[in-house]
C-alpha cells in the first residue's frame, strides 16, 4: 500500500489532500487453466491424384502460477511491470483425416518416366485403407492420439496508465506470452499415420501491445 495521504496548504488558506506517491509490490499466486487449438489442412492435387491431410490438436493446461507486479503511483500517471511463471499439466490431443483419390493404374509399383528414363522413385503401396474400383484408387485414414505430458508458461507485462480524473482512465501495456510442451498442428504430418504417435514437444509465443480505457463510479 502507499504511504500516508498529504494534507497540502493551498495559497488560498485552505487544505488539499493529496496522494503520496510511491512504489507497490504486490505477489499472487493461484491455479490456472490454458486452452490452444490449432488446425491445419493441407490440399494436394496432381495430373493423376488428389488428396488432403487434416490435422486438428488441442492442448488443455491445468496447473499453478505465481508471480507479481510492482507499479509507481502518482496523482496523474502510474507505471509498472508484472511477470509470471506456471507450471502445468497439458492433456493434449490429436485427430487425423486423410482422404485421397487417384489413377488405379498408378497403384501400386508404377515406376515414374522421365525423358524415358526412370526416375527412381515408386508410388506408395502402405496407402491406408486402399480401394481400387475400376481406374479409380482411393484411400483414407481417420485417427485420433491423446497424451499428457508437462508444460512451463512464462508471461510479463509493461503497463502505463494515465488519469485524466479520479474517474477515467486509460492504460497502455506490451505483454509477452510463452508455452512449451505443446501439441501444434503442423508437427502432426506424417505418411504412416497409424504408426505416428502425437507429437507435444511444440511451443509458441506471443507479444504484442494493448490499450484500454476505465471508467468507474
Amino acid at each position: 500500500r502507499l504511504g500516508r495521504d498529504r494534507m497540502v496548504a493551498m495559497p488560498d488558506g485552505t487544505w488539499s489532500r493529496q496522494l503520496n506517491s510511491g512504489g507497490v509490490p504486490s505477489f499472487f499466486a493461484g491455479m490456472r487453466y490454458i486452452g490452444i487449438k490449432e488446425r491445419l489442412l493441407w490440399l494436394s492435387q496432381g495430373n493423376l491424384s488428389r488428396g488432403t491431410y487434416d490435422v486438428e490438436t488441442g492442448n488443455k493446461l491445468f496447473g499453478l502460477q505465481f508471480g507479481g507486479n510492482y507499479t509507481w503511483e502518482t496523482k496523474s500517471w502510474s507505471a509498472g511491470v508484472m511477470g509470471k511463471a506456471g507450471a502445468y499439466v497439458n492433456f493434449a490431443n490429436l485427430n487425423r483425416n486423410i482422404n485421397g483419390t487417384g489413377d488405379s493404374s498408378t497403384f501400386p509399383d508404377t515406376v515414374y518416366q522421365d525423358a524415358g528414363l526412370p526416375i527412381g522413385y515408386q508410388f506408395a503401396t502402405n496407402l491406408p485403407n486402399l480401394v481400387t474400383n475400376g481406374t479409380e484408387s482411393t484411400w483414407s485414414y481417420r485417427g485420433s492420439r491423446r497424451t499428457s505430458v508437462y508444460a512451463a508458461f512464462l508471461e510479463s507485462k509493461l503497463f502505463t496508465q494515465y488519469n485524466v480524473n479520479p474517474n477515467l482512465s486509460f492504460r497502455m501495456s506490451w505483454d509477452q506470452f510463452w508455452i512449451n510442451g505443446l501439441a501444434m498442428a503442423p508437427y502432426q504430418l506424417h505418411f504412416e499415420p497409424a504408426r505416428a504417435k502425437i507429437n507435444a514437444g511444440g511451443n509458441v509465443y506471443f507479444t504484442g501491445l494493448s490499450l484500454a480505457g476505465q471508467w468507474v463510479w
